[in-house]
């Protein structure tokens, strides 16, 4: 019988995700309470469906999530895009209309508009891994000017 508290073995991103954040959090000894501490939060409750691959963590709380789980490593931030990636593809299939396919040598209306939705979409993609990046590349362990202990 599977384990509830685990996620499935599925080859879902999300899913993936989910169990990376998981052992992150596992390796290093949390509870859920304490990381939903570390991670500014007041409630754990939430976390769990992170974990089991059911829901995807917004930007901000990914952020911390790679902060406290993952600060020297892309590791996370690359799992955290396949499932972004993988979320968006779903949702743009699910809304895209079947059109007719063009009798050949000419080309449908539809399709170019759905060239330009589909163009604009991966460029907004492109935009949060960008921001994503440059939020990873911010996160750096303390230089030798910060001693520890001396409350600098």
């Amino acid at each position: 019988m599977p384990n509830a508290h685990r996620p499935s073995a599925g080859g879902d991103p999300a899913t993936q995700l989910g169990r990376e954040l998981l052992r992150l959090r596992t390796a290093r000894g949390l509870s859920l309470r304490r990381l939903a501490r570390l991670l500014g939060m007041t409630a754990h409750s939430g976390l769990v469906d992170y974990e089991r691959g059911l829901r995807i963590p917004p930007r901000d709380l990914m952020s911390a999530y790679i902060r406290v789980l993952s600060p020297h490593d892309d590791g996370l931030l690359e799992v955290y895009r396949a499932a972004l990636d993988s979320r968006a593809a779903r949702r743009v299939a699910a809304f895209r209309p079947l059109a007719p396919v063009p009798a050949e040598g000419r080309v449908a209306p539809d399709h170019l508009a759905e060239h330009h939705v589909l163009t604009g979409l991966a460029q907004t993609l492109e935009n949060v891994a960008d921001q994503l990046r440059v939020l990873a590349a911010a996160w750096v362990a303390p230089g030798p000017e910060v001693a520890e202990g001396t409350g600098s």
